[in-house]
């Protein structure tokens, strides 16, 4: 019998008032990361650190979404790999590193997996690329 490994998404939480949210390990959605971000905007509003230190959760998974979408295939299988590039795009629109849907075939095929781009390139990738 073969299982099939379901991924948890990521969930948003606050122990109290007083403590910072937090949002657990998970996949990363728009509505789970923008529930995040309002939980961190409403919980650090009277706090007196400077703006960089006060949006610093924000930043770090703002870099971590970009990670995601610039990094390398390496071993990742084609597919969850195109899927978690968009996924995570789609969190960066309206930000300067946004990648534009007509610049994403390019922006895919750069960051193959060096052993399987002469693969990719002399497959039939028409419908690959409708995606």
């Amino acid at each position: 019998m073969t299982s099939q490994y379901t991924p948890t998404v990521a969930i948003a939480s606050q122990l109290a008032p007083s403590h910072a949210p937090i949002l657990s390990p998970g996949v990363i959605t728009y509505d789970n990361f923008k529930v995040f971000e309002k939980m961190c905007h409403d919980s650090f509003p009277t706090n007196p650190s400077p703006p960089t230190s006060k949006n610093g959760y924000l930043l770090y998974w703002e870099d971590d979404i970009l990670m995601r979408v610039i990094r390398m295939q390496d071993n990742r299988p084609f597919w969850p790999w195109v899927i978690d590039i968009k996924k995570c795009n789609l969190l960066l629109v309206g930000k300067p590193l946004h990648v534009a849907v007509g610049t994403m075939k390019a922006h895919l095929t750069q960051r193959f997996d060096p052993p399987l781009r002469a693969v990719y390139r002399s497959a039939d990738t028409s419908r690959l690329w409708r995606l």
